[in-house]
């Protein structure tokens, strides 16, 4: 028969670990707010593979924390701890609420209620398995900063200021709903698939895998996604996407990147190696690439086939293809030459691609409403205001 830790009425002193101190079943005993330290508190089964219910009934084999013991632990603790460090047990967590910093360690960890503990910090450990979402759509953390780790998958649902993420072996999915900072972030063989519903993502460092079935995905239809670590790299994979109603400013390392912009403010992203850059803008908003490598291809758009009134600038060394461009905006290669949709200077060589790379781009056309263009390698071109041409249009 297991032993038994009972904590009694009142605390005074940080909580000190002792002989008795570990158990596989644990009773916290005394009225509501009765149990007081500024220490930390460490509450672990003595089995490591011991299972671990928090915020349940009680009563199961699992080593059980319910609400009402939760509640008799009050605010003031410097951190509380549930779990051993090298627990390989499935962890539980239902509907509850600390008011200090938390942290969750086990085997893997089913979250299938939300976890409150507001402007704290939240640490939740898989060291086996992963992290899973068990309440459908409803708030998994609601807490100041996340910091989530497992060596499988983390999917989770949050209201969180910053969140911090890392599976060593499988994917990562976020769904913020309110607007999030995201620190350190990374699936090294997976993908990230990042929302937030109703604000901003602020982007530091993501990593997701670099094969070409690995993707990092970001959503802000509601807000913008931003730049949070200033000129370093935000985003390394294979193929990024990203949508955005209000503004896209990233550095990118990819093969392929999509970025949609659905508002008026500017989209602008950085390269640092060689792929496919996909631009689409459905707003007047400026496109502005600045890219450090090569290319390969860079998709300029606008989301319908309609036209961008505000201006598209590239710097560096790239290929364009282009989708429509009619009246008013600028495209620019660096310094050098420039496209303007009203006068064509410099020398300019037009490279239109067909079939698209992009279901977002139809097949591409270029109206210049006034100057001259010569065609090389012409296979069809029209008449009217200016010249319309395809050159070098490769079927």
């Amino acid at each position: 028969m297991a032993s038994e830790l009972v904590l009694l009425e009142l605390l005074v002193a940080p909580l000190k670990k002792g002989a008795q101190d570990v158990a596989d079943e644990i009773e916290l005993t005394g009225a509501a707010n009765s149990i007081t330290s500024s220490g930390n508190l460490l509450l672990q089964p003595q089995t490591i593979g011991q299972n671990i219910e928090i915020g349940g009934a009680g009563g199961t084999a699992a080593f059980d924390i319910t609400n009402t013991e939760i509640g008799k632990l009050t605010d003031g603790f410097a951190s509380i701890t549930v779990g051993q460090n090298t627990g390989t047990g499935a962890v539980t967590i239902n509907n509850t609420t600390f008011t200090d910093n938390l942290t969750v360690i086990g085997g893997s960890i089913a979250s299938n209620g939300t976890l409150t503990s507001t402007g704290n910090t939240v640490n939740l450990t898989a060291n086996t398995g992963g992290i899973s979402d068990g309440n459908g759509t409803a708030s998994n953390v609601v807490a100041g900063t996340l910091n989530a780790t497992a060596v499988g998958n983390i999917a989770l649902d949050t209201q969180v200021g910053t969140i911090n993420a890392t599976s060593t072996t499988g994917d990562i999915t976020l769904v913020e709903a309110n607007g999030v900072s995201l620190g350190n972030v990374s699936a090294p063989v997976g993908s990230l698939d990042i929302t937030t519903t109703t604000g901003n993502l602020d982007v530091g460092s993501l990593t997701a895998g670099t094969t070409n079935n690995r993707f990092a995905l970001l959503f802000a239809p509601a807000g913008a996604i931003t730049d949070g670590n200033g000129g370093t790299v935000n985003i390394t994979a294979a193929n990024i996407e990203l949508l955005a109603r209000n503004g896209i400013n990233l550095d990118t390392q990819a093969r392929n990147t999509d970025m949609t912009v659905a508002n008026f403010p500017a989209l602008q992203t950085s390269r640092t190696n060689a792929g496919t850059i996909t631009a689409v803008n459905a707003g007047i908003a400026d496109i502005n690439i600045r890219q450090v490598g090569n290319a390969d291809i860079l998709n300029v758009a606008t989301a319908s086939d309609t036209n961008t009134s505000g201006n598209i600038t590239i710097t560096g060394t790239t290929n364009l293809s282009v989708n429509t461009v009619t009246a008013g905006g600028l495209i620019a290669f660096g310094a050098n030459p420039s496209i303007n949709t009203r006068s064509v200077g410099g020398n300019m060589l037009i490279t239109l691609n067909s079939p698209r790379a992009s279901s977002n781009l139809t097949d591409p056309t270029v109206t210049i409403t006034g100057g001259s263009l010569v065609p090389v390698n012409e296979t069809s071109s029209s008449g009217g205001p200016g010249n319309v041409a395809v050159i070098e249009r490769i079927v």
